[in-house]
């Protein structure tokens, strides 16, 4: 896989604001630093989309890299006067967008009639111990799930949870000897499973474990987000 060297051109911007700023407070030169700082920040989000095209490892991530690239150009291009482009209109247009790709997910990922719905709704919701294990969907909405399986009666066949978050955060830990399967997409957060992770302004993954206690076994952690995110570790 191509590794994006970017920290070799940030270092060297850096070094040069620095000098730059160097030589102006010891009255060697006159350069107006922050006039260029204002003009060339998009240059930031260029760096950012760039790195996420050329290590991607979604087609999420290549999605986020592509967007992040337009909008440093869209401000580069504002900036010198070029087009006009502003924060209020990416509002207009991405947080609509956004609203409508997290309900599709939510749609596409509905769980049947007989599963058990779980709500965190301004609140927390902590499960660990020995507790009973059920295929169901959880909610989060500006609030927080943890669930520890380590300890829990799963039941055997296919065990699905449907995670689907709003401005909050899950953390589950998973046995090591259980099979496991992570998918996941989030919008405007961030993924942890397992052995992947993906963010951004769009994120999608997926990960497995095979577990070696009883193959009879396997859990499917199924995730959607949006302003939020999962993390899912194996102890």
């Amino acid at each position: 896989m191509k590794t994006f060297k970017g920290e070799l051109f940030l270092g060297i911007a850096i070094v040069i604001a620095g000098l730059a700023l160097l030589t102006n407070n010891l009255g060697l030169t006159e350069w107006d630093v922050w006039k260029f700082v204002t003009l060339l920040w998009p240059l930031i989000l260029l760096y950012w989309g760039i790195g996420y095209l050329i290590n991607h490892q979604s087609k999420g991530e290549v999605f986020s890299g592509v967007l992040i690239v337009f909008l440093g150009l869209a401000f580069l291009g504002n900036n010198f006067g070029l087009i006009e482009f502003s924060f209020q209109m990416i509002w207009r247009i991405a947080l609509p967008v956004l609203l409508i790709l997290f309900g599709i997910n939510l749609i596409r990922a509905k769980t049947g009639h007989n599963d058990k719905h779980f709500r965190a709704v301004l609140g927390g919701l902590e499960k660990k111990g020995n507790w009973e294990v059920e295929s169901g969907t959880y909610t989060v909405f500006m609030g927080g799930i943890d669930l520890d399986l380590r300890d829990a009666q799963i039941p055997l066949g296919e065990t699905v949870l449907h995670i689907n978050v709003m401005m909050g955060g899950v953390d589950i830990i998973v046995p090591k000897d259980l099979n496991v399967i992570c998918e996941g997409s989030v919008y405007l957060g961030g993924m942890e499973m397992l052995d992947r992770s993906t963010g951004g302004i769009v994120g999608a993954t997926t990960a497995t474990q095979t577990g070696s206690d009883d193959p009879a076994r396997t859990l499917y952690i199924k995730f959607t987000g949006l302003m939020g995110g999962i993390e899912v570790k194996a102890k």
